[in-house]
């Protein structure tokens, strides 16, 4: 497809309910469609990879357009430090939410996919910059069902996590969240870690602003007849 055909796609979809949560969620600052991840997952399906194409998307005055540009964009040429040059060059705004689906693209279409995505995780992870914190754990929680990722690799951040979770901004406090109930459905050995860190770690609090989101009870849910039903 052309970027032409493309952005005539995309504008064909728009969708006035879909946009009133983008400006509610987001702030009215920016062009939105109103498409939501399923539609976009779709259009991306029928792209496929295609670097120029995407280059083009990420300069779109659209929302959309820009996350499609993700979508479409080949992980494997992003080592740590384009990645990081590709983070700053986002928009913030879209970054700051622990409802951004830009984030949620981010983590799932380019940092995940990424060569050097341990390395990345492991150094953001206990970064400076919250943004980059909220990425890492965003990957994190990703990477949740990931074969290729060992157990030990994420035992690595529990103690973090416990340390840190209850003081971290919202976003990022989300994520950590997020990520504990991902990994304690991998196995019984780390489900039974998990269990002990939620213990030490306590209620949790996630403020999802004017939404209707409520804070997943991480481990009223890893507790579950079900979770552990699945698990035996």
């Amino acid at each position: 497809m052309t970027y032409q055909e493309v952005i005539k796609e995309l504008e064909i979809f728009k969708n006035e309910r879909g946009i009133g949560y983008y400006k509610q969620t987001f702030g009215d600052n920016s062009n939105y469609l109103g498409l939501g991840l399923t539609q976009l997952r779709k259009i991306a399906k029928k792209i496929k990879i295609d670097v120029s194409l995407a280059e083009k998307l990420m300069k779109s005055k659209y929302f959309e357009a820009k996350m499609l540009s993700l979508m479409v964009d080949d992980p494997l040429r992003y080592d740590k430090k384009s990645l990081e040059v590709l983070l700053k060059d986002l928009p913030d705004q879209y970054s700051e939410s622990p409802l951004s689906y830009f984030t949620l693209v981010f983590t799932e279409y380019v940092v995940a996919k990424s060569p050097d995505v341990r390395e990345v995780i492991t150094n953001w992870a206990i970064s400076k910059d919250a943004v980059q914190r909220f990425i890492a754990y965003a990957t994190l929680n990703n990477l949740g069902n990931s074969k290729n990722i060992e157990d030990n690799f994420f035992n690595q951040f529990l103690p973090i996590i416990e340390s840190n979770l209850q003081k971290e901004v919202n976003n990022v406090k989300d994520a950590m969240n997020n990520s504990l109930l991902s990994w304690g459905q991998r196995n019984t050995s780390l489900h039974s870690k998990i269990l002990n860190s939620l213990k030490k770690i306590g209620e949790v609090n996630v403020d999802y602003g004017e939404t209707s989101c409520q804070t997943p009870d991480v481990l009223k849910i890893l507790s579950s007849e079900r979770i552990i039903k699945k698990l035996s």
